[in-house]
């Protein structure tokens, strides 16, 4: 009883909803452009590194070998850095050949968190979740504040838009995740091995498609409820489909409290996205939060398409042995 307890408990890593909750906060505090930009930084270079920081959590549900899983971890982490370099190029491309420092600082920015997410899942995978948790914390904690010294101005500081400090902070969170890592785990002994690959497929199309949905719903809804937002919505959307993660597809008996989850979190999206056609509700919200009103039900819509996304992705229905 107590062995399934405690992998029910696996299911959920609380800590995976960290970042999206950073990213929630700072754009409410004024920094949401910034937010975007560093979250779109660390998608489009984890894409071009077939989503292998993500799929790792797949390949390893299916390596019961610490040194396969090493062999997987050194190449994710070499993919990572070819990922960056692919998005610069494609940055230059579309820039005509001219080169734009703060861009290439935010690739950097995003490879560098794409390394810690590599070392995070890596801890995990050694069964020290204690230190995968203090990694991830400390990552939130200095993302937050680089993003908070970022400057509006292009000249705020050393680096344009004072990148420095959003620099600094992923590159202190990429080096303890690796120090720490290396110092629970070990060396990386394992040879080389390309389960990474085979999962990158599902990878791939679990990291791109609540994204996907969001470009979807602002083509769509942007004239009806998705006008003048900061990126608050997409973000709360964002952290459900974040906590949601599992290695593998539940079978039916995992599914089911998962799949009413789900359905629960999908009736609460669609409630706070009807205020928007309940003129009583907007009144009272205007009155009382003020402009933010107006991002509620675009939250709403969000947080019910991250959680049928969730369930695409992450859910299941029968049982399978």
């Amino acid at each position: 009883m107590k062995k399934r307890n405690a992998r029910r408990a696996r299911l959920l890593r609380p800590t995976d909803g960290l970042l999206p909750l950073v990213f929630i906060l700072v754009s409410a505090l004024g920094r949401s452009s910034v937010a975007e930009r560093v979250y779109l930084s660390t998608l489009f270079p984890a894409l071009f590194a077939l989503a292998s920081a993500r799929g790792l959590r797949i390949a390893f549900s299916e390596q019961p070998s610490m040194r396969r899983v090493a062999g997987s971890v050194k190449l994710a982490l070499a993919l990572q850095f070819i990922g960056a370099l692919a998005f610069l190029v494609i940055d230059l491309i579309r820039n005509r050949g001219q080169f734009v420092l703060s861009n290439a600082l935010f690739i950097t920015v995003g490879m560098l968190l794409n390394i810690e997410h590599v070392f995070y899942e890596y801890l995990f995978a050694t069964g020290d979740d204690a230190s995968a948790v203090r990694v991830r914390i400390i990552t939130a904690a200095l993302t937050a504040a680089g993003i908070m010294m970022t400057s509006p101005a292009s000249g705020g500081g050393a680096l344009p838009y004072a990148l420095e400090w959003l620099l600094g902070g992923a590159a202190m969170a990429a080096v303890v995740s690796a120090v720490i890592g290396r110092g629970v785990g070990g060396r990386l002994k394992g040879r080389v091995n390309n389960r990474v690959l085979k999962c990158a497929p599902l990878a791939i199309v679990q990291s791109a498609i609540y994204p996907l949905v969001w470009m979807l719903a602002l083509m769509l809804l942007r004239p009806v409820m998705f006008d003048g937002i900061t990126a608050v919505p997409f973000f709360a959307g964002l952290m459900v489909y974040e906590l949601s993660r599992a290695p593998f597809r539940r079978d039916g008996r995992e599914s089911k409290g998962f799949n009413i989850a789900m359905l629960i979190v999908a009736v609460i999206g669609i409630g706070l996205a009807s205020i928007h056609y309940v003129p009583a509700a907007q009144e009272f919200l205007l009155n009382f939060i003020g402009k933010w009103s107006h991002e509620i039900p675009a939250a709403g819509v969000m947080i019910a398409a991250a959680a049928v996304c969730s369930f695409g992705m992450y859910g299941g229905i029968g049982s399978r042995e």
